[in-house]
């Protein structure tokens, strides 16, 4: 006899919580129009074909929202499937999109400051989530994945500092979005670093080295 399938399988929850979760930022949205008083479309039409503007204007930044989602997505799964840097991961799952969000919507340029929150708090918050991660993975306990942490994070610390002292130049926004892509891009890397590693380090908390998992294969 054949089983049914339980909902509390993944191959049935997970595309369950994936409908849900569109229908959630619909409804959400649609809500967030009757309490804005905008129209229902402004929420879901490209912001360029609404100003008539060229197609190209603002890639850089749509595609930077779109690289810290793919991070996100990256770490979310891998914290979901390894158990090393599992609470790493789910940190890093959780702070990705926060930043993507910001660069999609402006919150601490924008949403912030109407909504009385400082443009520094947003620095701070941010600040704060690098430091635990960073304290987390330091590179001499888990090796390249924490020096690939601290590279992304140094182009994205760069990122800020340019947006602060550069404000006025006309540099500052090409300085600031390439390097926030690149620090970006750089952090998609640490999931996947995770995600080669087929064993939690064990021992004194030292990363093995890889000629240790060669002896082992």
């Amino acid at each position: 006899m054949v089983k049914r399938p339980s909902l509390l399988r993944p191959a049935v929850l997970l595309p369950v919580l994936a409908v849900l979760a569109g229908a959630a930022v619909v409804a959400l949205t649609l809500l967030g129009g009757v309490v804005a008083d905008r129209p229902a479309e402004d929420f879901f039409r490209d912001p360029t074909a609404t100003a008539h503007l060229p197609w190209y204007v603002g890639s850089v930044s749509r595609l930077n929202g779109a690289v810290w989602l793919s991070a996100a997505t990256l770490a979310l799964f891998v914290g979901l499937t390894r158990v090393w840097l599992r609470a790493e991961m789910d940190l890093l799952a959780g702070f990705c999109p926060f930043l993507g969000a910001d660069d999609m919507l402006l919150l601490h340029e924008e949403v912030g400051p109407k909504l009385g929150i400082p443009e520094k708090a947003f620095y701070v918050v941010y600040a704060v989530l690098a430091v635990v991660l960073a304290l987390r993975l330091v590179p001499w306990r888990v090796g390249a994945v924490g020096w690939t942490f601290l590279v992304g994070a140094a182009f994205l610390g760069t990122s800020v500092v340019a947006d602060v002292v550069m404000r006025f130049s006309n540099l500052d926004v090409v300085v600031e979005d390439s390097t926030k892509m690149i620090g970006a891009l750089v952090w998609v890397a640490v999931p996947v670093l995770v995600s080669l590693r087929d064993r939690e380090p064990t021992g004194s908390g030292v990363a093995p080295r890889p000629e240790a998992h060669a002896r082992a294969a």
